[in-house]
């Protein structure tokens, strides 16, 4: 029977292995005719160097050049770092203002790079969202998918539309009748999807 378990738990333990792992993630949802971003996570960033301030409206998108922010629709100071990786891109479209959006300004911008909440600190709780009113991924330009930026140790993901479900991992697990305590010696097979 201990056998049996062990295989079970090992086998339950791939079954849940995978999916996306970033320190923060920005889900973009079409939401009662509406385009809704929403970030939480936490962040290192302390490989990433010394940060430049600016002075930025919070929630905005600029899809053709790779730029999604999160926030305040008011002008907020943020830290802007370098040394990130990933798409310069996610769509088509041109600068959209939300028309309103609350908590910290977090997301990316050209040349690859991040923004942050003024003075964060490495590993400190982030939460911000934006609402583009009467908006679509069509209308703003953003082409659905998942989108990963990169940097020594950490990562940032924006997710547009329905994160794609992850592929079952096919399992076939042999459970001796004897060990399962059942007398006979057949053996049963269990296929696991």
């Amino acid at each position: 029977m201990k056998r049996f378990l062990s295989v079970f738990l090992l086998a339950g333990g791939l079954l849940v292995a995978g999916g996306v792992n970033a320190a923060v993630t920005i889900t973009l949802t079409e939401t009662g005719g509406n385009v809704v971003a929403t970030g939480v996570g936490r962040l290192d960033i302390s490989q990433l160097g010394n940060p430049t301030l600016e002075n930025v409206v919070g929630g905005f998108v600029n899809p053709s050049i790779g730029v999604l922010n999160t926030g305040p629709a008011t002008p907020t100071d943020i830290d802007l770092y370098s040394g990130i990786s990933g798409p310069t891109s996610f769509g088509s479209g041109s600068l959209n203002l939300a028309d309103s959006g609350t908590g910290d300004v977090m997301g990316v911008t050209t040349s690859l790079r991040l923004r942050v909440p003024r003075n964060y600190s490495t590993g400190g709780s982030l939460s911000g969202s934006a609402t583009w009113t009467n908006k679509t991924f069509a209308s703003l330009g953003l082409t659905p998918g998942t989108y990963t930026y990169t940097w020594s140790g950490d990562s940032l993901t924006i997710q547009i539309g329905p994160a794609p479900s992850p592929a079952p991992i096919p399992i076939t697990l042999r459970m001796d009748a004897v060990d399962a305590g059942i007398d006979g010696d057949d053996a049963c097979w269990m296929a696991l999807p």
